[in-house]
């Protein structure tokens, strides 16, 4: 089926005159493409438009060195390159405040957000929504984008902060305006965080010896939903998280061996998209089944693999990677074992737990308490 907006956009690229309404066009098809995972192409269609703005007249237009810059950065952080992805939003700041285009500044914000969320750097991600949220009211043909983009960042600060009650609104919020901007790709992205939320709680509680069948199958028709539009989009970008996910609720149900066959599928492909904590989660997650389902020897050599990936993790991702090994090790009634990671555990969830706080009363304090649009 495809993407709509991808479809439109190549519509207008083909359509429109040579000139800055070509690059911008042809710039705007490669960041669609970019957050697709059609990284390739996207990376042609860079350079085309790029060839196109060494004309002076085309270059001298706003909205193509803006356009530019957003594509670089976008295909820069759907391949993981965050630094190159993080200049390239500075230049778009720059290129913002010299042609006086707030709704510019606010989608560089957005997207710098995005990023140092995915890097655990939070509290800088919370400052650039903050700024980004500010840019509302001054207006600009980008800004319902770049809106739904710091919304949903917004949504993501808060449910890090484990405060889903205070989450749920932005995420709404930008659901709302994603759609009514008609962009499937976004609406796909909250889809899918909002499913990954769902998720990790289900997990977590199974890790902690609890479970909960009710949300359980909330989580499950949530991640059927957002695979589904996924498919539908043609969505490939950073896809190994969907499949890994499947695979921790499969866990959390007690199909060990359902879940083995999946973390198998997925675990290398999760590495190669540099997906560290996903990774490191999925080697405890598929250590805790492998003891269950009476295999000692490889869950020994997960637990071993993805303990050697702790210092590589922020203090979410240890304090995850420590909770799935703590359960490993009960799993393999090794007591010693499974003290050393509730310790592990305890120290990088008093970590994260001092960054909550701070969070907390930054978004308290800076961010309004709801969305207005």
């Amino acid at each position: 089926m495809g993407s709509t907006v991808v479809d439109r956009l190549r519509q207008q690229a083909k359509a429109a005159a040579l000139g800055p309404q070509r690059a911008v066009a042809m710039a705007d098809l490669a960041a669609a493409l970019a957050r697709t995972g059609e990284g390739d192409e996207a990376q042609r269609l860079i350079e085309d438009a790029s060839q196109l703005a060494q004309d002076t007249r085309v270059a001298a237009d706003a909205d193509c060195a803006c356009a530019l810059a957003l594509a670089r950065a976008l295909a820069a952080y759907f391949s993981r390159r965050h630094a190159d992805c993080e200049q390239a939003l500075d230049i778009l700041i720059n290129l913002a405040g010299h042609h006086a285009r707030p709704d510019w500044e606010a989608m560089a914000r957005g997207w710098l957000s995005t990023t140092c969320f995915v890097r655990s750097a939070v509290v800088p991600a919370v400052e650039h929504a903050v700024a980004g949220l500010a840019l509302h009211s001054a207006g600009g043909p980008r800004q319902a984008e770049a809106q739904a983009r710091l919304r949903l960042s917004v949504a993501n600060l808060f449910a890090w902060c484990d405060l889903t009650q205070e989450a749920t609104p932005w995420y709404l919020a930008a659901h709302r305006l994603a759609r009514a901007a008609d962009d499937d790709i976004m609406t796909e992205a909250v889809l899918h965080k909002l499913a990954l939320v769902q998720a990790e709680e289900v997990t977590d509680l199974f890790l902690d010896g609890r479970q909960d069948t009710a949300r359980w199958r909330e989580a499950l028709a949530g991640l059927q939903s957002s695979q589904s539009l996924m498919q539908q989009l043609g969505v490939t970008a950073l896809d190994a998280v969907m499949p890994l996910t499947r695979a921790n609720l499969l866990m959390a149900a007690g199909d060990f061996a359902g879940a083995c066959a999946l973390y198998d599928t997925q675990l290398d492909r999760a590495r190669d998209q540099q997906l560290h904590s996903h990774h490191a989660q999925a080697l405890a997650c598929r250590a805790v089944c492998s003891a269950e389902l009476g295999r000692p020897d490889a869950a020994r050599a997960d637990m071993a693999e993805a303990g050697a990936l702790w210092a590589s993790l922020g203090p979410g991702g240890r304090a995850g990677l420590a909770r799935g090994l703590a359960r490993a090790a009960q799993a393999l009634q090794d007591e010693m074992l499974r003290t050393h990671w509730v310790q592990q555990f305890t120290r990088a969830h008093a970590e994260v737990d001092g960054l909550h706080e701070r969070l907390r009363h930054a978004l308290a304090a800076q961010v309004p308490p709801a969305p207005v649009d």
